[in-house]
């Protein structure tokens, strides 16, 4: 494969070691279909690139490689997978130099598609890129919000956005949600209220103004905080909830792991306790609850599905994911506490999302790539075939298979589509008590269309730190 850049970390190592293993070094092997990647392997981002979509891609071309026969049948002759990253360093300007090299590579026939980078911000960078050259952009993290307006995502035909966020369809099924549990617990008919802590780019700004439109008439937000960085003082941060006249119900963290967890240290030393907190990015990995341990119980968080939704996701989340972290030794960090460090890694918002994004890119991959016979045999594929195909996923005149069950996107005009919310199987998890051996606690998901259990309400009081 000409101009390969690769970033070398031990987890990258483990990770390609499997992939490139498993390819095998004959000569008459058909080459790799390859997807091509900016990602935040080191940086601000690089905690939730480690968590998030690079344990699945990562597990999926592992998953593929080992199937017997080996690869994606394109044509009755099986091509491995394979994938090329390039690391931006959380940086936006070395995003743009990265994805012009991606598109280059598209160009050339050595990559075949593009995955997303790491987070929203990220993603509004690459976006339009991609856009103007043609090229198909599939996502994994990174909200769309802004992008459904038009000059956006309308006009770009080639993109595909493939996760939940703020208004598709998290925080309209929140608000109910929290309000219903409130009223039963008070009797009473009154609006939850709310203090919002937010980060400062694009995620924050965009679930700010979410719930400022979706929450009433269920919640009243009564204060709202910008969180700048993980440097902040968040014990000052959570002084103003707990300050605020009125006290808020409900917390809300809508920000990204380090100042989630940040927030939430903060409120648990000071022993601050309110009747719901919810964590944004973050709380919805398994780290969370493996750091945290007791003080977990009844915090909410974004998740699609846990191992109890359905079969599918009992074997994604335990016959795949977990056995595949485990194999990492905790490489990325430390795994600790309970006999299954692959927990650690767990997403339950993201994972089950970019899985079936995987399976979607397959399935097309399998029905417009093009074999040319040789020695060894060649894989092509048009951008412009593989657009088509995507947008033929529209619930109407096809769906995709994937462990979401039938899946499809919703699309915007003749422009490009989000991942529908009817193929959502959950929206809201809530770290619920659990015998199973991790921290004593799990992600139920308590609303969206396949629920796991029901919301508790008020919130535990926190457990604190120590013996």
């Amino acid at each position: 494969m000409k101009n390969r850049i690769v970033y070398i970390s031990l987890a990258v190592v483990l990770a390609m070691s499997l992939v490139l293993g498993a390819i095998g070094c004959d000569e008459d092997s058909p080459e790799p279909i390859v997807i091509g990647m900016s990602r935040s392997l080191t940086g601000s981002l690089a905690t939730m690139h480690q968590a998030a979509f690079w344990p699945v891609y990562a597990r999926y071309t592992n998953m593929v490689n080992n199937r017997v026969p080996p690869g994606i049948n394109v044509q009755g002759t099986y091509f491995p997978m394979s994938f090329v990253e390039m690391n931006d360093n959380s940086d936006g300007t070395q995003l743009i130099a990265n994805t012009q090299a991606l598109i280059a590579m598209v160009q050339a026939g050595d990559v075949h598609t593009i995955f997303g980078p790491t987070d929203t911000r990220m993603l509004y960078i690459m976006a339009p890129w991609c856009a103007n050259a043609s090229c198909v952009l599939m996502t994994a993290e990174g909200s769309a919000t802004g992008l459904k307006t038009p000059g956006y995502l309308p006009d770009w035909p080639y993109m595909f956005i493939n996760s939940s966020f703020s208004d598709w369809c998290q925080l309209q099924t929140l608000a109910p949600l929290v309000e219903a549990a409130h009223e039963a617990h008070t009797g009473q008919n009154n609006n939850v209220t709310a203090f919002i802590y937010w980060q400062d780019n694009e995620h924050g700004l965009e679930y700010l103004a979410t719930a400022i439109a979706e929450f009433p008439p269920y919640i009243t937000i009564v204060g709202n905080k910008t969180v700048l960085d993980s440097t902040a003082n968040y014990e000052d941060l959570i002084e103003l909830a707990d300050k605020n006249s009125p006290r808020p119900d409900m917390v809300c963290c809508f920000c990204y792991p380090a100042e989630v967890m940040g927030l939430t240290i903060a409120a648990i030393t000071k022993d601050y306790n309110f009747n719901a907190w919810i964590g944004g990015m973050g709380a919805n990995f398994g780290f969370f609850g493996m750091v945290f341990q007791q003080n977990v119980e009844d915090v909410m968080c974004f998740a699609v599905a846990n191992n109890r939704t359905s079969e599918s996701m009992r074997w994604l989340f335990d016959d795949m994911i977990e056995p595949f972290m485990d194999a990492l030794g905790g490489a990325i960090p430390p795994a600790q506490g309970g006999p299954f460090p692959g927990f650690y890694y767990l997403d339950f918002w993201g994972h089950p999302l970019y899985w079936a994004a995987l399976e979607i890119w397959e399935e097309a991959i399998r029905a417009v790539g093009v074999v040319t016979p040789g020695t060894p045999p060649t894989f092509t594929v048009s951008q412009v075939d593989l657009k088509d195909k995507l947008h033929t996923y529209d619930g109407i005149t096809d769906s995709a298979t994937t462990i979401l069950g039938d899946t499809y996107y919703d699309f915007f005009g003749t422009g490009g589509g989000i991942l529908s919310c009817d193929c959502h199987t959950g929206e809201i998890g809530q770290w619920q008590a659990d015998p199973n051996p991790h921290c004593g606690y799990y992600i139920e998901i308590v609303g969206g269309s396949n629920c796991t259990s029901t919301i508790n309400y008020p919130k535990a009081v926190w457990a604190g730190f120590g013996p």
